[in-house]
């Protein structure tokens, strides 16, 4: 499925686009310890072999500094913004140019892994990418640039940057390809929510006590579906099906089974803040089709 999605980026098939802010609360959540940002770059790393694999089909490069371009006009049709690079004698340069806001963290540690994934199998070599600079850290653009060494990445993201983040996410903020979204998030696993199932609850927790202290009555409500629908931003349907119950549907390209359990921790921890109720344990049920549905229990 991986390959289906980079070739639907590569032809412009996608299938549709995400909120920025929905890729960046998975990043927030992986960024929670050292051991899943490494997973997260090595899964970029990985996703990046691929892409070189099918981008340099029926082509040959004198030197990697020719295949940049074609890493550059990928990420571009995944929905970033304007890209440039810049040739260093000793490290090569790379800018997303993209609209900044600040979550307190930096959030890129996938797209890190793609980038060395892809120069590594360009280069032949191991070149690693670390991000120097952010756009949701409130930078002009995001600055990648080529190492030696992959620097510690690991963020300690505040839940009030998160929350204000959420409260200011209008439909209009630049967006993602759906498939890009759905590749970036492939990696998790159940090892992901061994390690983060609590810290993603804890996060999650702190954001509803604050929509608690902020909101009332039936906002209070709102709110948090709003929070639901940033969370699972592919999902087919974020509905509200009894005065208890919100339920969401999804299919497989909306989000791998592993996002969706990591989501719904952190979901689980919104909601138990946000009305003073224990914690949730309904599970997520397979449907026909291979895809998967849950009800989220909201009073």
């Amino acid at each position: 499925m991986d390959d289906l999605m980079i070739h639907n980026i590569m032809s412009g098939a996608s299938s549709g686009n995400v909120n920025r802010l929905s890729m960046e609360l998975v990043s927030a959540l992986v960024s929670l310890s050292d051991e899943t940002v490494d997973l997260d770059y090595k899964h970029g790393i990985s996703i990046g072999r691929k892409l070189f694999r099918m981008m340099s089909y029926g082509k040959s490069y004198s030197w990697y500094g020719e295949s940049v371009p074609d890493l550059m006009s990928f990420m571009e049709a995944a929905g970033y913004g304007t890209i440039t690079y810049k040739m260093l004698p000793f490290s090569t340069s790379i800018k997303i140019h993209q609209s900044p806001h600040d979550v307190g963290a930096k959030l890129h540690t996938f797209e890190s892994g793609l980038m060395s994934g892809f120069l590594t199998a360009a280069k032949g070599q191991l070149v690693h990418v670390n991000e120097e600079k952010c756009a949701s850290n409130g930078s002009e653009h995001c600055d990648f640039v080529t190492s030696d060494s992959k620097a510690n990445s690991e963020q300690h993201m505040s839940a009030e940057s998160m929350y204000a983040a959420l409260q200011n996410s209008p439909a209009a903020q630049q967006s993602i390809s759906r498939e890009y979204y759905a590749l970036a998030t492939s990696g998790i696993s159940q090892e992901h929510i061994a390690r983060l199932g609590d810290r993603a609850f804890g996060l999650g927790s702190a954001i509803g006590s604050m929509i608690a202290a902020e909101r009332k009555g039936p906002d209070v409500a709102k709110s948090v579906i709003d929070v639901i629908r940033t969370a699972y931003p592919g999902a087919v349907s974020v509905k509200r099906v009894s005065p208890s119950n919100v339920r969401v549907s999804f299919d497989l390209l909306s989000s791998r089974k592993g996002v969706i359990e990591l989501m719904r921790r952190f979901i689980d921890g919104v909601v138990s803040a946000a009305f003073g109720v224990e914690r949730s344990d309904e599970g997520i049920s397979a449907a026909k089709d291979n895809s998967y549905s849950m009800t989220v229990r909201i009073k």
